[in-house]
């Protein structure tokens, strides 16, 4: 719901496909990721892996803006 209220109307729909996707790109991406390093370096690299992932997720969730009360439809 957040990426609804973060674009502007004129580009909303495009922002959101490309947001969206994105994050199924990395999706599809992450298990062959973690499966190579688990590999190569055992479990212990690959579960670090994503708790950094999900840490670095966090973070940027932080630098997102309040929309609390903002007018979305400009």
């Amino acid at each position: 719901m957040i990426t609804a209220e973060l674009f502007p109307t004129a580009i909303r729909a495009t922002a959101q496909g490309l947001t969206y996707n994105a994050g199924r790109l990395a999706s599809a991406v992450a298990p062959w990721a973690v499966g190579a390093l688990a590999g190569r370096h055992g479990l212990g690299a690959a579960f670090n892996l994503v708790a950094f992932a999900f840490l670095v997720a966090a973070l940027l969730a932080l630098l997102l803006p309040e929309t609390r009360g903002r007018e979305i439809t400009a």
